[in-house]
């Protein structure tokens, strides 16, 4: 359908739901509703500055202006040249249709227009809310010098606009007051993922975005040009990216990937060098940005799962216990179907959708475009179905070389059936245990055991939880000597491996809950009644002894249940004793600045402009953590990386990098992002309510526990491992009573470093007379379920 060509009122249909639809709410958005009405209008070359400490933005173009009558029209609320009536909208091919933008604008700041159309050969200008008037170099004089610089270069073009909006926000001191409060590198990336999506739909658009710094000089911010329609799709899309964002990821990391199904046509990049932040992932649906919160979700869990990140493309050195960092992959991919329908036009002011009305084939598709990438660099993206064949698959491996005899002969069909069908928990595999856990199971079927035993129907945790255990586990469960120590200096993780599918414990929560039977292990009775752990439980707790050299037996009260056995793992217990020492000691030392620096003598890392932008608001929060750092623009150009020179670095992060570049530039970028998405806190925000050089007793150093850089916690995490009690180190009683009194007095005492647990219960003791137990043990009831372990 012909749109028509000139501004006039829409009918009250129309404008009554249009009305509300405003999106003039912040400098980023002002900018992309201008630079949207400059594309709208034909223009193939747009010049911005952005002076955000004055709250003024100008737009030079070159599209096909504005004739008087038109720009008299201009602002009035519902008044656009886009469309008609309703039904128009779902032919439109502009980005603005609503009439409400430069409405808009025009109440929170100080507007002023100039256009230039090619039926009039004379420069027009407005400042609002007065009419417009033609201008010649006699009366532009009463303008500002700025304004008359503006006018002279409209002057010499053939057709374009000029748009000048200063002290945005003026009669909104409250919002004004907010803005000033926000850092500007978050302003600046808004501007970028909004500009980027204006570009990815006008690839061939000259755009240039400088911004005036503090100084007054103008440095650029964007410049997109020399995208030449020769390259292909692909092509352009990589480097539009590189000429907004920079040089995020080595250009021969985007990997090209397309699905086409009916009228549905996906075509973008997708990089297979990770990246630490979400915010350069984007999809875009007909020239609009695709924002659904769950299906980004799901597309990084598919990357997360398939171990993205880890597999050797980031060359580091350095080896990391577990997965403490996150990565994700740089994606953009662009979809062309049918017709957006009216709904999903006026889902949001911004142009985004949310949930457009073909997101139930959209979707499966993205998901099956996206597994296809994984598939193609190696990965194996997971899926339900997929993990459980792959387990079944890797549990006969593994059965087969854990229970076969001299010979290679398996057990029984019934050891093997129960083995598999099992959902007990096994540390590892041993014949005699298996064959003792099958005879149980005959036992009970043929009630031949005694009345005093009651076992309850079980549902314990599988043999495993993710498949990629399987590898590492099998050569750690069964090449180590029985009587040696069992951590090795390449794998420090606790040895008594129970995934962590507890629900979490806060540093504000002493009491440990055992999980209902969705989520994993849990504890119950004939009741169904649930087991509580406390410290005060851990403090009155009896040690019964050690057991195998590896757990320490324990009988507890939880005041709910009574008395009833429980296991405590003597690594995991030491482990979460040492974490807690040596966070306490760290943290003492970060806040009274005693904490031992290295300086570095040459160390630069290569940053884009973006990363830079973070490294600069946080270069104080950096130092509080002993890292300090100088900055090393490239002013030539824009698209360039920059230098980021270390100067100092707390001596044990210096001693954990050993010169690996990637790597601490990897942990660094970590601690940014965190920061900037609010992961972690920013410790000059953290108020100390003593003094710590006096009433270091007192110190509650879990309150700056969101405060740590995660390499930090990495560290302590492996080093406390390391140092920390090991399997097969013998105690006596007394050391086994010791370290349950130590770890009664931690502030998470029932998680180790890891995130396991460190204690299990496995029954509850019911006793039917007042006997001692010691000498009557025999009148109790195991009326609870048992984990089995090799114990």
């Amino acid at each position: 359908m012909q749109m028509t060509q000139r501004i006039h009122g829409l009918p009250k249909s129309v404008s009554h739901r249009l009305r509300s639809q405003t999106s003039a709410i912040s400098i980023p958005s002002i900018l992309t509703e201008l630079v949207q009405n400059s594309i709208d209008a034909n223009a193939t070359k747009i010049t911005v500055t952005l002076d955000i400490s004055n709250y003024n933005i100008t737009i030079i173009d070159n599209g096909i202006g504005m004739i008087p009558k038109e720009l008299d029209l201009l602002g009035n609320q519902n008044h656009t040249s886009k469309i008609t009536t309703l039904n128009d909208i779902e032919n439109v091919k502009t980005f603005g249709f609503r009439g409400e933008a430069i409405f808009a604008i025009s109440e929170l700041s100080k507007l002023t227009i100039y256009s230039k159309s090619h039926e009039y050969n004379s420069v027009w200008g407005r400042t609002f809310p007065q009419s417009s008037r033609m201008l010649d170099s006699h009366s532009i004089r009463e303008y500002e010098h700025q304004n008359r610089i503006f006018y002279s270069e409209l002057e010499c073009m053939k057709s374009g606009t000029v748009v000048i909006v200063e002290d945005m926000f003026y009669n909104l001191v409250v919002r004004k007051e907010i803005f000033k409060k926000e850092p500007t590198f978050k302003i600046f990336n808004k501007i970028k993922k909004d500009m980027f999506q204006l570009l990815i739909a006008h690839p061939e658009l000259e755009l240039k975005i400088q911004k005036i710094e503090a100084n007054g000089q103008a440095s650029p911010l964007i410049f997109s040009h020399l995208v030449s329609e020769d390259l292909s799709t692909f092509q352009m899309y990589s480097y539009v990216f590189r000429n907004i964002f920079g040089p995020v990821v080595p250009i021969n990391m985007m990997k090209k990937v397309a699905l086409k199904f009916r009228n549905y046509n996906m075509q973008g990049v997708i990089s297979k060098y990770p990246v630490k932040t979400k915010d350069y992932q984007f999809i875009f649906f007909n020239k609009r940005r695709y924002t659904n919160e769950t299906l980004f979700k799901q597309i990084n869990s598919i990357f997360k799962e398939s171990n993205f990140g880890y597999g050797g493309v980031i060359n580091s050195t350095v080896k990391s216990v577990g997965k403490p960092y996150t990565f994700y992959p740089l994606l953009i991919i662009n979809i062309n179907g049918p017709p957006l329908s009216i709904n999903d036009l006026l889902q949001a002011p911004s142009k985004e959708i949310y949930e457009p009305s073909d997101g139930h084939i959209i979707r499966p598709l993205l998901l099956r475009l996206v597994k296809s990438f994984l598939q193609a660099q190696g990965y194996t993206p997971s899926t339900n179905q997929a993990i459980t064949c792959s387990r079944e698959s890797s549990m006969n491996k593994i059965v087969k070389t854990e229970l076969s005899d001299e010979n290679g002969n398996l057990p029984s069909k019934t050891v093997m059936s129960h083995i598999l069908d099992s959902k007990m928990k096994s540390a590892k595999f041993i014949s005699s245990e298996m064959e003792g856990r099958t005879d149980l199971k005959l036992s009970l079927e043929n009630k031949n055991i005694a009345s005093n035993l009651h076992v309850p129907n079980m549902t314990l945790l599988p043999p495993f939880k993710r498949r990629h255990d399987l590898s590492s586990r099998k050569s750690s469960t069964t090449s180590a000597p029985k009587k040696c120590k069992l951590h090795s200096p390449e794998k420090h993780d606790c040895w008594l491996d129970i995934p962590n599918t507890f629900q979490p414990i806060t540093p504000e929560s002493d009491t440990y809950q055992t999980p209902n039977k969705k989520h994993g292990i849990h504890s119950n009775n004939s009741n169904n009644e649930t087991t509580v752990l406390n410290k005060t439980v851990l403090k009155n707790c009896q040690v019964i002894n050690q057991i195998d050299n590896k757990f320490i037996l324990l009988r507890v009260n939880d005041n709910i249940n009574g008395w009833m056995l429980s296991i405590m793992d003597q690594h995991a217990c030491d482990e979460r004793i040492k974490l807690e020492t040596y966070l306490n000691s760290f943290l003492i030392d970060i806040l009274h600045g005693t904490l031992t620096l290295q300086y570095i003598s040459d160390l630069q890392l290569n940053v884009s402009l973006i990363e830079i932008s973070l490294f600069k608001f946080y270069v104080e929060e950096f130092r509080k953590w002993g890292i300090n750092y100088e900055i090393i623009l490239d002013k030539t150009d824009h698209t360039a990386n920059s230098i980021l020179k270390v100067i100092s670095l707390p001596k044990l992060l210096e001693t954990k990098i050993n010169g690996d570049k990637n790597y601490l530039k990897s942990v660094l970028l970590q601690h940014c992002y965190d920061l900037k998405d609010l992961k972690k806190l920013r410790l000059n925000t953290m108020k100390m309510t003593f003094d710590i050089r006096t009433q270091l007793d007192n110190f509650q150093w879990w309150k700056y526990l969101n405060s740590i850089p995660t390499v930090f916690i990495e560290f302590f995490n492996s080093k406390s491992c390391r140092s920390a009690i090991k399997f097969g180190d013998k105690l006596t009683k007394e050391e086994c009573e010791l370290l349950i009194r130590q770890l009664s007095n931690c502030k998470v005492p029932f998680q180790c470093a890891h995130g396991r647990p460190s204690i299990v219960p496995i029954t509850n003791l019911v006793c039917e007379t007042n006997t001692n137990y010691l000498t009557k043990r025999n009148n109790y009831s195991l009326k609870g379920t048992s984990l089995d372990y090799d114990i």
